[in-house]
Formats: structure tokens, C-alpha cells, sequence
């Protein structure tokens, strides 16, 4: 179907044609049909199938076609917000409010985008001045509801993006009271790639009566132009398997999906010791940070993007070409999701999951969920990075960094056994070691190099033997505080001897 052969307004299409867009999706051909019967809409479409468009063009063509409610004095700013769209991350809500405003170029409508970890100030005072569509994640929508700077009171159109993952324990009360605020006639619309039957009923529940089902391609399966591979490896293994399959691959643009916060700043540290120009994505981060980060991997000066499942969710990063799970994702339909991003500037696309033991029966899981047949193939050769045949690791391995940090604080802080030697009658006689005894094992040496690298020297003499009974950080601490020699200040260093 074409754009133009639709009941689209022209003002629409036009800017459809600008953007090089002719002919409509699938899912956007049957989100427009239904939508124009005001029915409410349960669309599942394979990830870049052009889920945004579907529910943006026949809102934004309703919204044109019925405006606001004209007063004696003007239109006021609150009655005009009359369509919300609910996204489950702060990243996801830039990009649909980055793809709408480009639709609504030239146009009477003003889109605003709202979202948490940020000034609400600006947010508010944007709000104020009238929108006529609002896209936010539904902590922040709910802030402002609370602080009456907004009212649904006016809402037609209601938008669930990714509603499995807003259908969740997490997000589901907040969605629950924000629909609940709006009135009961609206049409209500729910877009995702992937859907657990045990979801199905709960987002059927938020449509409304009588919903159509919108279905396109084979549900909850992956994007069919990504070529899949996986490997069986060791947990302590996959940084020197990442480093491998990156050596070999010679891609830029590779997003790896990792299961925490902390892992992912486990593998960006490991990369960047190995000179790996990698960004950083995770929900700690400030908005600030998380935007850098995509902006220097979609301008190349990053080749690498390591992140949690929060870049799992419908990001369109035309950077990627390759996504590598470096953690067997917990959630089933995050393969699908994660998988998607890959691919979506065109052009051949990869993905690559390293499976460890204690993984083997989920990654089966993900196979019969997604309909996909990814046999884990055994790991190649990393002794260039310090692993071993056996899978023990060498002085040089490049192991995970949890593992590697906790090894090395074991190796240092080991206890080695004192040399002996014989007295003039043959009894055996522990040897007097000349070094002193904190270089003796009985703690990490300050001038060896540890796991943070090489330390500081201890002072000699008298602080240096005070400071080896102390074996608390608290009775270190105050010690510190009193003056240990005649000639040293309380706290400070030795007093220089006067000229």
C-alpha cells in the first residue's frame, strides 16, 4: 500500500515522501486500518518493521484532522495534550520524539518528551506552553500528573510501546494509574516485537473492549537478515573470547549485551586495557553520559558499545552491525530484542552469544522460543590471550575482571612457606628471611604491583614497624592522626632539618 492511496492527510504523506518513504509496512497498513475504525490495536511485528510509524501516522492524522477546542479566549494549553505514548526507557523516548517531530514538521501539533534522572523543570515549562502529544516513560508522566502540570483529562489516543516489557511487574501499576486517569472512550494501542502468552491477556486487558489482534511475520522471532553464532566458554574465558572474536571479526560497530551493571563495567575496563575504543551504556549513568556514549558509537569514534538490556529496546542505531551477548540474556524475548538492534542501517549484520555451562538449558530455551536452531559450537584456541588448552589461566590471561581481581588478591596476599636451614647438629632451623614481613606474604607488599597496579612505598624505620602492627584500616586511621617520631607533625610528613 502506498502512502498516497491511503485517507493519510496530504500534509503527512508529504512528509513521508520527504524522509524517502512511499510505500507503508505491513503493520502499518493494517495499525492504519484499524485505527481508523477506532478499535483498540495489539500489533506484534518482528523488530524494524516500522512499529513507530504504525501508531504515529494515524495519531497524528486524527489529532489534524479534530483540533483542540477553540475558547473565547484562545486554546488552553491544557486541553490541548490529547495523545500519550508510553515508552519503557529514557532512550527509546528521544528517538520517538526525534522520528515524530520530523512528521510534524510544518505542521500546528508540538511534540514534547519527558523522562526521569533529568531537570523536570524544563520539562515542565515545555509542557506548559501546549502540546498536543506527549511521549514519556511512565515514572516521570506520573510525576507530572502528581504535580498537576499535566491532565488527560482531553486524552483520544494512548500508545503502549514495547508492551510486554511495560506490561511487567515493574511497569504495569504506573501504566495501570496512568490510564486510569484518562478518559474511558480513548483508543488504545500496543506495539511490540515479542509477546509471552502469560502478558497476552494483561495487555488485552489495557485496549480496551473488542481489540484487534495485528499480527506480521512470525511472532517473537528475530530479525531474519542477522546471521546467528555461539560459543561454549567459560565465564572467567569470555573477555579473552570477546578479544578473540573482535581480533578476527575486524567489525566496528559491535554492541555487547551484558546481564548487570557491574559486568558491563567489568568488560569496558577489560577493553580499554587492551586499547579497544569502547562507550559505556547502563542505567546508572546520568542522561547526560548515557547520550554521549550513543552519540560517540554512532559517530564511529567508539567501535564498541557495552550495555544492559537497556539498549535492548527499540533504539534504531544504524552504527550496529553486530551484537555479541556476552551474558545469556534472562529474559527470553530479550534475545529477540537484542538481536534486533543489529542490522538496522542495512547491510549484512551478526550476532554472537557465548554460552556458559551453567547456561546451556536457557540458551535450549531461547532456541524453541525465538524458533531458532543456534548450535553452541566449542570455543577456539585463546592462548594468544593467556588461556590455556586446559582452561588454566596463565600469568598474562585475560580473564573476566571479577575472577581476575579476586585470583590476583588471593595470589598476593598468599602466605609462602619460610625457608629452612640445618644447625651444626643436623636439626632442622627455620631460616631467617632478611625481608621484612609484610614482603614475606603475611600481606601484599605496597611496592609490589597488585591488582591495582604498582603502589606506593612504605616509609622505613619506626612508621614503618608501627604501621605493620596495625592490621585494621580503623586503628591505621588513627594512628595517622598522632604524631609516630619526635621530629613528625601530627598527621604530616617528617620535618625537614633546618639548613
Amino acid at each position: 500500500m502506498r502512502f498516497d492511496e491511503t485517507t493519510l492527510s496530504p500534509i503527512l504523506v508529504r512528509a513521508l515522501h520527504a524522509q524517502g518513504f512511499h510505500e507503508a509496512t505491513p503493520v502499518q497498513a493494517q495499525a492504519i486500518e484499524a485505527a481508523a475504525a477506532r478499535r483498540g490495536v495489539l500489533a506484534l511485528a518482528p523488530t524494524g518493521s516500522g512499529k513507530t510509524y504504525a501508531y504515529a501516522l494515524p495519531v497524528l492524522d486524527a489529532l489534524l484532522i479534530t483540533p483542540p477546542r477553540r475558547r473565547h479566549h484562545g486554546i488552553d494549553p491544557r486541553e490541548r495534550l490529547r495523545a500519550l505514548v508510553l515508552v519503557p526507557t529514557r532512550e527509546l523516548a528521544q528517538q520517538v520524539a526525534k522520528d515524530l517531530q520530523l512528521l510534524v514538521r510544518g505542521t500546528v501539533l508540538r511534540v514534547a518528551c519527558v523522562y526521569g534522572k533529568s531537570a523536570i523543570g524544563p520539562q515542565k515549562e515545555a509542557v506548559a506552553h501546549g502540546i498536543d502529544l506527549l511521549i514519556g516513560t511512565p515514572g516521570r508522566v506520573r510525576e507530572l500528573l502528581d504535580d498537576d502540570a499535566v491532565t488527560l483529562a482531553y486524552l483520544t489516543h494512548a500508545i503502549i510501546d514495547e508492551g510486554d516489557r511495560m506490561s511487567d511487574m515493574g511497569f504495569l501499576p504506573q501504566v495501570t494509574q496512568i490510564l486510569g486517569r484518562a478518559p474511558g472512550n480513548r483508543i488504545t494501542m500496543a506495539f511490540s516485537a515479542t509477546m509471552p502468552r502469560t502478558l497476552r491477556d494483561t495487555v488485552l486487558g489495557l485496549l480496551g473492549t473488542d481489540p484487534v489482534e495485528v499480527g506480521v511475520g512470525r511472532q517473537n522471532a528475530p530479525a531474519t537478515e542477522v546471521g546467528h553464532d555461539a560459543f561454549l566458554v567459560q565465564d572467567e574465558h569470555k573477555v579473552a573470547m570477546l578479544l578473540w572474536w573482535l581480533k578476527n571479526e575486524r567489525r566496528n560497530g559491535v554492541a555487547v549485551f551484558c546481564r548487570t551493571r557491574r559486568r558491563v563495567g567489568w568488560v569496558d575496563g577489560a577493553l580499554r586495557r587492551h586499547g579497544v575504543a569502547v562507550a559505556m551504556l547502563h542505567g546508572d549513568l546520568s542522561q547526560t553520559r548515557r547520550n554521549q556514549a550513543l552519540e560517540a558509537f554512532a559517530s564511529g569514534s567508539a567501535k564498541v558499545l557495552v550495555a544492559t538490556d537497556v539498549a535492548a529496546r527499540g533504539l534504531h542505531v544504524p552504527a550496529i552491525k553486530a551484537v555479541v551477548n556476552y551474558d545469556v540474556p534472562i529474559m527470553l524475548e530479550d534475545f529477540v530484542h537484542r538481536v534486533g538492534r543489529a542490522g538496522h542501517g542495512g547491510g549484512k549484520a551478526q550476532s554472537v552469544t557465548f554460552v556458559a555451562g551453567l547456561d546451556a538449558d536457557r540458551w535450549k530455551r531461547i532456541g524453541d522460543f525465538a524458533g531458532v536452531d543456534i548450535p553452541a559450537r566449542t570455543a577456539p584456541d585463546l592462548a594468544e590471550f593467556g588461556v590455556q588448552n586446559k582452561g588454566r589461566r596463565t600469568a598474562t590471561a585475560s580473564t573476566s575482571p571479577e575472577r581476575g581481581a579476586r585470583s590476583s588478591r588471593a595470589t598476593h596476599g598468599s602466605r609462602r612457606p619460610a625457608a629452612t636451614g640445618r644447625t651444626k647438629d643436623g636439626a632442622a632451623q627455620p631460616a631467617t628471611d632478611p625481608r621484612p614481613s609484610n614482603q614475606r606474604g603475611d600481606r601484599p607488599s605496597w611496592s609490589s604491583k597488585g591488582p591495582r597496579g604498582p603502589q606506593k612505598p612504605r616509609r622505613s624505620g619506626k612508621v614503618d614497624r608501627i604501621s605493620r602492627m596495625a592490621s585494621s584500616k580503623k586503628l591505621r586511621g588513627l594512628m595517622r592522626k598522632q604524631p609516630l617520631m619526635p621530629d613528625q607533625k601530627p598527621g604530616g610528613g617528617v620535618r625537614r632539618p633546618k639548613a
